[in-house]
């Protein structure tokens, strides 16, 4: 029993030792973990400012694509305006010559201009052959002034989406800064970042199950170092019994030849 009590010893010591050297190689798995934590929050950081960088430049983009949509209704509303304005200037010009025709074929010599107060006149206005009314005046300014204002609100339109545009070419250009690349390198550095993030997930996964793996060997070793606390207890008792058998053996030994010493002398 003795011997078999040692060769389990012996076998649980290599199996401590074996289980010792595998913990020991996978000691670093903790901070593996966490380094891979940190590195995969640092990649999320900046395949964020990739995203805010790639909205930018949609941004931009649409921004710009409104101003020249309305530069074009300004330019296509101003062309409108200008015969509509000379249309109504025209139209407005010949109401007061022919009202000028009217009133001076009611003048005389000395009589005072009921326009400008003059008692003399020496060239009279002649009435318009065509009759102008100010109803028809009062359309043309209408239509004038609505076109006026529909070139106003343009020209307003296109100049407040120019000054956004410049403060986001200003506000990308910070952040292009900061993020240390151009607007048209967002869409590939996120591809990069993407591919960095799945490969460090991965690597944290493995990093996990590592580390599950070696909070399993720690309790299977202390188990190991109990049972063989165990037995190396039982072999101690043994051992104590061995000695005291051989102790109680070498005794009455002693004693026997004691006795048989004595006998021959009695003889």
């Amino acid at each position: 029993k003795m011997r078999q009590l040692q060769e389990e010893l012996d076998k649980r010591k290599e199996m401590l030792k074996k289980m010792g050297e595998e913990i020991e190689k996978s000691g670093d798995a903790g901070e593996n973990r966490l380094s891979l934590y940190q590195k995969k929050n640092n990649l999320t950081v900046q395949l964020n400012q990739a995203d805010r960088l790639i909205e930018a430049k949609e941004e931009q983009s649409s921004l710009q694509k409104k101003l020249e949509f309305t530069t074009g209704r300004y330019l296509k509303a101003r062309e409108n305006y200008l015969p509509v304005k000379e249309a109504y200037e025209r139209e407005f010009r010949l109401f007061l010559d022919t009202q000028a025709g009217i009133l001076a074929e009611g003048l005389e010599e000395g009589m005072a201009c009921p326009v400008c107060g003059s008692v003399h006149h020496p060239a009279l206005a002649e009435k318009c052959g065509e009759e102008i009314s100010k109803e028809s005046v009062d359309q043309k300014k209408a239509a004038a002034d609505e076109a006026e204002k529909k070139v106003r609100n343009c020209s307003a339109m296109a100049g407040s989406l120019k000054e956004q545009l410049e403060q986001l070419k200003k506000k990308a250009e910070q952040m292009e800064k900061d993020a240390g690349y151009h607007l048209e390198d967002a869409e590939r550095v996120k591809e990069r970042l993407q591919k960095e993030i799945r490969n460090c997930g991965e690597e944290l996964k493995k990093a996990e199950e590592a580390l599950v793996q070696r909070e399993k060997l720690v309790k299977a070793e202390e188990q190991k170092k109990a049972e063989q606390l165990q037995v190396e207890q039982l072999l101690h008792e043994q051992e104590k019994k061995m000695a005291e058998a051989q102790a109680q053996k070498s005794s009455a030994r002693e004693i026997l030849c004691q006795i048989l010493g004595k006998m021959e002398k009695d003889e």
